[in-house]
């Protein structure tokens, strides 16, 4: 199979399994989900990196990243601890951890500190209540000289009752207050209407939004970074005029599933033999647009919910 010059603008990865002719490998690699560093990501990420390095802080400067789900909110924090995480030999000669990591399952207090100890790998009592955590929490925090926490799903802090609620966003804010760190949450709209439960944290925390992708150039270089790693050996040009507003429309603009459809499509062409990915190509590709998804699963599940009866 011919590289053709198209390849000198492909990742390494995607490079090489074209030289290869290896087709297996090929669609295992168009499959790999890739974390697509944007400028909106990149604008964020700079945020981040400077939290890092102004470490203390008073304690009231935090971030919210907001998104739809599917936005990859999870990936860009990810992408920032996994380059803050200690290599094993690392770990072996330093108790330093400058970038924690945790998700909410929901507004308890105490599931919210006990996530923490778990993700450390710190055994605590099933019985024991928040204000018992809390203490063991901040002097781990201490040990460890974490500088920056990651919150992830912060619009789960809905769930629950108004104390419980109350009382997790005292534990963070307390964790900013007492540590000097800063507090990086990420959640979708929910996520501003919880904080809003607290106005002295939701003055604390600075939003930031991922806006979905729109057919301007912020999203033709989206979709150029994709095509990049995708192992076909001829240009798809998936930015162009017809095939970008397309894509744009059937994802819906979220960026999942941009991601996915582009993947599933090239997967397809893959195995067809073809070289690159058509905007009729793209068509036939089996895709159902999110909003359809939800539409259909939502008139399944209330099929089979009984009729409540008439008051």
């Amino acid at each position: 199979m011919s590289s053709g010059p198209h390849t000198h603008e492909l990742t390494d990865d995607a490079a090489a399994a074209i030289r290869s002719g290896d087709d297996l490998w090929r669609a295992k690699l168009a499959r790999k989900k890739h974390f697509i560093s944007h400028h909106a990501a990149l604008e964020i990420r700079c945020q981040l990196d400077e939290a890092l390095e102004r470490y203390p802080t008073s304690g009231d400067d935090h971030l919210l990243i907001v998104g739809d789900p599917g936005m990859g909110k999870t990936q860009l924090i990810d992408w920032f601890r996994k380059d803050h995480t200690l290599q094993p030999s690392q770990v072996e000669r330093s108790l330093e951890r400058p970038v924690l990591s945790t998700g909410l399952i929901s507004g308890s207090p105490r599931g919210f500190l006990g996530g923490i100890l778990e993700d450390l790998g710190v055994h605590y009592s099933s019985s024991s209540a928040s204000d018992v955590l809390y203490p063991l929490v901040l002097r781990l925090f201490k040990r460890l000289r974490v500088r920056v926490l990651l919150i992830d799903e912060l619009h789960h802090a809905v769930i629950g009752n108004r104390d419980d609620r109350a009382k997790l966003f005292a534990a963070i804010k307390q964790l900013g207050n007492d540590l000097g760190i800063t507090i990086v949450a990420c959640g979708t709209a929910q996520a501003l209407l919880a904080l809003q439960y607290d106005p002295q944290l939701e003055r604390r925390f600075q939003p930031v939004a991922l806006q979905r992708w729109r057919n301007d150039e912020d999203g033709w270089a989206f979709l150029n970074s994709i095509e990049m790693t995708l192992p076909l050996p001829e240009p798809s040009s998936l930015s162009d005029e017809a095939m970008a507003p397309w894509i744009f429309d059937q994802a819906e603009g979220l960026t999942g599933e941009i991601d996915r459809l582009v993947r599933l499509a090239a997967v397809r062409a893959i195995k067809a033999g073809r070289p690159c990915i058509d905007l009729q190509f793209l068509r036939s590709t089996p895709w159902t647009r999110p909003s359809q998804r939800r539409e259909s699963a939502s008139r399944a599940l209330a099929v089979g919910r009984p009729v409540p009866a008439r008051l």
